[in-house]
């Protein structure tokens, strides 16, 4: 027992003879502690006795001879990290950090301390870095996630890395229990990503995420409310302007943009909210405007709108304001023309009922417009009333003679399955116009509608001659080229589609799709599809067709994780596709899953009778 505490005694005072030299390197001569006897951590707790008095130079000396021992390294390395971090000694703090996730990977301390490092040093790439390091180690370290995204979000402004973050943690809540303020926050710096993107209705989506989180976060109900007023998103608008009122009565911003919505919708609602809106800025004068409007002070009113309209054409209100002065006032082809305006905006911005309004205040002044009926026609299109479509534009063509009607009222009739009078307006459209392609290509799509595909071709490469770098014309006639099994052409027509349009989604999926349904050309298939989810990323079609290029290459556990996704986005388009279902089944049979295979062929059979996979369930289930 004395050699024993004689040994000690040595070992220690060795290693406080050294304490003057702040590294470790010097003390490699020093004799190996021995674990079973040398369980003291006197040395460690005085270093953190005057680590709490802030006394960190005495701290380090003590900690760099509890290291001499071996023991728990990982937390001696991070308290010299530490204590040389409060000393702002940043180099040897980031020594030890790393010391210290050598000796234990899984400790997560010394990725932070590295990380506030960086941060500090703003070097946000390598902050980024060690908190991906530590990832790794452990995948489902919601906050870690969170801290990425917003690091990338924030600092180094890669909105791409910083939405894959955001978005692991929505989907870590699959696998592990996630706070609501984690989920909350993520849905909205996704929404918010995607706004700085221009991709305002995914946006949407997010922001209303973050609401049915946390109804009462009035940042996101702003933005929200704005963001669909922006979008003339008018009956959802109005429940978010009005939840952010009941928060703040007296906001004239938003009292204006409800107030607007009323005017535009003629409901005498909007006087109260226009009144509030009142205000110095552009949107209070605005609002003032239309309430002098209301009120029957045309001057006033005037002074305004006109300026207003000049400054900002596509604003609606501002033009219904005019023309419900100049009507009062008789000029009648100002009305008109503004009126018309109002029509043709509310139309743009899918807003059919007020479009329409606006078109029949235009027929209460002068019934004898073409362009009038027209729209109208449209609206009724787009309403899906062919019928009271095929009057209007009826009334329109006699009005004015124009071939655009004609292909258009073709067109309706194809739609009613009236083959007959649809051939008969394509055919007057292309001895009025032989060399305008429209009814060509029109007409060729109704053959093609009706199966006589050899037809169709005829027609649609006519239309391809008289106007040779149309990208649509290209991918229609390829459809009609593989229906009539003309593989190489219908290639090469996909070629020049996507030649005069590099943006066509459509040509560069349906060619994939074809490599990998003939199991040939596999790699360009996957690069093909891949350009096409480049353009539209939610597409479960298109996510269809990518898994099907690697389920022909064998790699099904890829192909199946691709077809789930597939099957997400088709169910949130409300579309349940057989050909999507067969093809999960075909993969999980791959993958050994017979049951699962057996459930998703029958779900595919019971949208669309099929006899081959009845036949595969039958095969599997003997």
């Amino acid at each position: 027992m004395k050699n024993i505490i004689f040994i000690y005694l040595i070992s220690i005072i060795l290693c406080q003879c050294s304490t003057s030299k702040n590294s470790l390197k010097e003390r490699e001569d020093y004799p190996k502690a021995d674990p079973e006897i040398f369980t003291d951590w006197s040395l460690y707790s005085k270093g953190l006795f005057f680590k709490s008095k802030k006394d960190y130079e005495t701290a380090i000396r003590y900690f760099l001879d509890a290291a001499c021992f071996k023991t728990a390294l990982d937390r001696t390395y991070y308290q010299l990290a530490l204590c040389n971090y409060y000393l702002l000694d940043y180099d040897s703090a980031i020594k030890y950090s790393k010391l210290s996730i050598k000796s234990n990977i899984n400790f997560s301390k010394p990725y932070m301390l590295l990380h506030s490092i960086y941060l500090n040093l703003k070097d946000y790439n390598a902050s980024a870095d060690i908190l991906e390091s530590l990832i790794d180690v452990d995948p489902e370290l919601i906050d870690i996630h969170f801290s990425l995204g917003i690091l990338y979000y924030n600092k180094i402004k890669n909105y791409d890395k910083a939405l894959v973050f955001f978005r692991n943690i929505i989907e870590l809540e699959n696998i592990i229990h996630v706070n609501d303020y984690y989920k909350e926050h993520a849905h909205y710096y996704i929404g918010s990503i995607y706004h700085s993107t221009n991709k305002v209705k995914k946006a949407i989506e997010h922001y209303k995420k973050v609401l049915n989180i946390n109804p009462e976060n009035v940042t996101t109900t702003y933005i929200l409310a704005h963001t669909l007023v922006d979008l003339y998103f008018f009956k959802e608008a109005k429940k978010y302007l009005l939840n952010y009122l009941e928060v703040f009565p007296d906001n004239s911003k938003i009292n204006s943009f409800i107030g607007r919505i009323y005017y535009i919708e003629n409901n005498p609602k909007s006087l109260h909210y226009l009144r509030k809106g009142i205000s110095k800025d552009s949107y209070g004068i605005l609002s003032k405007s239309l309430y002098y409007e209301l009120l029957g002070k045309d001057k006033e009113a005037l002074k305004y709108i006109d300026a207003i309209i000049e400054k900002a054409p596509m604003l609606i209100s501002p033009h219904i304001a005019a023309a419900r002065i100049n009507k009062r006032n008789n000029n009648k082809n100002k009305a008109i023309s503004e009126y018309f305006t109002a029509g043709v905006l509310l139309y743009k911005n899918k807003l059919f009922n007020m479009s329409r309004a606006n078109f029949i205040n235009v027929l209460s002044i002068n019934d004898k417009i073409s362009e009038i009926y027209y729209y109208i026609g449209k609206i009724y299109e787009e309403t899906n009333k062919l019928g009271l479509a095929i009057i209007n534009l009826k009334k329109a063509y006699e009005l004015k003679e124009d071939t655009s009607i004609l292909v258009q009222l073709g067109y309706l009739y194809s739609l009613k399955n009236n083959f007959t009078e649809s051939t008969k307006y394509f055919d007057k459209a292309i001895i009025k116009e032989p060399k305008n392609p429209k009814p060509y290509f029109f007409k060729g799509m109704v053959y093609s509608r009706n199966n006589n595909y050899s037809v169709a071709e005829k027609l649609l490469k006519k239309a391809i001659d008289l106007q040779n770098n149309n990208d649509v014309f290209y991918f229609y006639l390829a459809t009609v080229l593989e229906k009539q099994n003309k593989l190489y052409e219908t290639i090469d027509t996909l070629k020049k589609a996507i030649k005069y349009n590099p943006n066509n989604a459509k040509a560069y999926n349906y060619l994939g799709y074809i490599y990998a349904d003939r199991n040939m050309n596999l790699n360009e298939s996957i690069d093909l599809i891949q350009k096409a989810l480049v353009i539209d990323p939610f597409n479960g079609a298109y996510l269809d067709s990518l898994g099907w290029a690697y389920y022909r290459k064998g790699k099904y556990k890829r192909a199946l994780k691709i077809f789930l996704r597939a099957e997400i986005h088709l169910k949130k388009e409300n579309i349940q596709d057989p050909v999507v279902y067969d093809h999960i089944g075909d993969t999980y049979k791959m993958t050994g899953n017979k049951k699962k295979a057996i459930e998703y062929w029958e779900k595919s059979i019971k949208i669309k009778s099929d006899t081959r996979i009845e036949k595969k369930i039958e095969k599997i289930l003997k």
